[in-house]
């Protein structure tokens, strides 16, 4: 065009062909499946123009694939992809990069489906009743592929679960809690030669339970003659096979002193120490053959006067 915007005589026609893209790898395939991770491998690309490789990825059934990493270097031939989920599907294509950043065209697709987890522990046996403790199994069959389990442990059924124990080789535990009366909810999961946990969520719940306390006694009376006060009592439990009576004075001007008396057989003492001017209080607890001691009974309270 000219200023005066008449147009010139054409010019000869000129046809100019793109080049094709640079075909990808000859060669591109995965490794075996591995734990929350997929190995890649390639042939090293055969043209000297060639300065990376585009590693794209898409979870299997998804349409759109996303690049995940850059790999520097013609003669690059592998690339670990880490933090995958366990038991899924992914797939993988390559592309070479050349010196002047054209990409060739994607390899053919290859695929990888991480390891799964082990299965969840669905049979676990706690004991109720027994003294102090409770007896945890998991009958499972040997399985070359599960290196240890894990306990865990909570107060509720639907609760949080605390890690109680770690890296058990047996199938059994034995919780010693000690205190009487308590009640635990248990799962185990199992943990894979690659580091796998199972699902805690989906592992099988048991409820154990410790043997509680034996019944108080009742109707302590205190009976005082002279400087002799006599307890009797009435067994609270079957259980109890003997008995501790507790004795406070009360010395005054904030004074006090404790004294016990263990092993008593029968639901009666006698106690011939009593001073004048002095308060005592006596309590009596019933104690099992597991050496497990009820709550106290009831309190009586005695007081000699002075006869001056």
């Amino acid at each position: 065009y000219n200023k005066q915007g008449e147009t010139s005589i054409a010019s000869e026609q000129v046809d100019v062909q793109t080049r094709a893209l640079l075909p990808s790898v000859s060669f591109f395939s995965t490794a075996e499946a591995m734990p929350r991770s997929a190995k890649l491998v390639w042939r090293p690309h055969t043209d000297s123009s060639v300065v990376a490789y585009y590693l794209e990825r898409r979870t299997g059934g998804a349409k759109k694939w996303r690049k995940i990493a850059v790999i520097k270097g013609r003669l690059s031939a592998e690339y670990i992809d880490e933090g995958l989920e366990d038991n899924t599907r992914y797939e993988y294509r390559l592309k070479a990069i050349t010196h002047n950043g054209i990409l060739s065209q994607p390899s053919e697709t290859t695929a990888v489906v991480t390891k799964a987890p082990p299965k969840p522990v669905k049979t676990i046996n706690a004991t109720q009743g027994k003294a102090g403790i409770i007896e945890l199994s998991w009958p499972v069959k040997a399985d070359p592929e599960i290196a240890y389990y894990q306990l865990h442990r909570a107060t509720r059924s639907n609760g949080w679960y605390t890690l109680l124990a770690d890296k058990l080789k047996s199938v059994s535990f034995i919780d010693k809690i000690g205190e009487p009366g308590q009640k635990y909810y248990y799962k185990v999961v199992a943990v894979s030669v690659d580091g796998l946990a199972g699902e805690l969520k989906e592992a099988q719940t048991a409820m154990g339970t410790t043997l509680d306390a034996p019944k108080a006694p009742t109707h302590l009376v205190a009976m005082v003659e002279n400087a002799t006060v006599q307890l009797t009592w009435e067994a609270g439990d079957s259980r109890t096979i003997s008995y501790v009576v507790t004795k406070e004075t009360d010395k005054g001007f904030l004074s006090s002193e404790t004294k016990q008396f263990k092993n008593i057989k029968k639901t009666l003492m006698i106690d011939s120490s009593l001073k004048p001017d002095e308060t005592y209080t006596f309590s009596v607890v019933g104690v099992d053959k597991n050496g497990i001691a009820s709550a106290p009974s009831n309190s009586v309270q005695v007081k000699l006067e002075d006869k001056k």
